[in-house]
């Protein structure tokens, strides 16, 4: 830690995804002070100085944002609640999407309904298409057979 506003990273050699990687839900840095209140219900109360702060949260049905009072950027954000469901199939979301009752499906469209979307001009004028970048991880336990195995 630099000062109250900086922490400093040396890395051991070059890695690409490293702000990535830190912008992973469970790798940014929090507050001491508020994981030491909360505990083990630190995950259930998020810390941030975002646009939006969590007004709802359903496991695994919704997550509800509204306007951050206190964001830094004065005017912004421009919404003043968003609402995320989630545990939906992805065929489900999407038939909502077509029938107006969500902007967007947040798994993307089915590849077995792919052709048809982009066949249609409407639905299709509303398809962001683009590369995004993906970290993925694969975890082993070092305690078992065969990952005990040393060699």
């Amino acid at each position: 830690v630099v000062d109250p506003y900086t922490v400093k990273f040396e890395l051991t050699r070059p890695d690409a995804t490293f702000l990535h990687v830190m912008a992973i839900n469970f790798s940014h840095v929090v507050p001491k002070e508020e994981v030491e209140k909360y505990g083990a219900d630190f995950g259930k109360h998020p810390v941030g100085t975002g646009a939006f702060k969590l007004a709802e949260w359903t496991l695994g049905q919704r997550i509800v944002f509204e306007r951050n009072p206190d964001y830094w950027h004065k005017g912004l954000p421009h919404l003043d609640k968003i609402t995320f469901e989630v545990g939906q199939e992805p065929i489900v979301a999407l038939l909502r999407m077509q029938k107006g009752e969500i902007d967007l499906p947040l798994d993307g469209i089915p590849p077995a309904k792919f052709q048809e979307v982009m066949a249609d001009p409407e639905q299709k004028a509303r398809v962001v298409e683009g590369g995004k970048l993906h970290t993925g991880y694969v975890t082993m336990n070092t305690t078992m057979a065969p990952f005990d195995n040393v060699k």
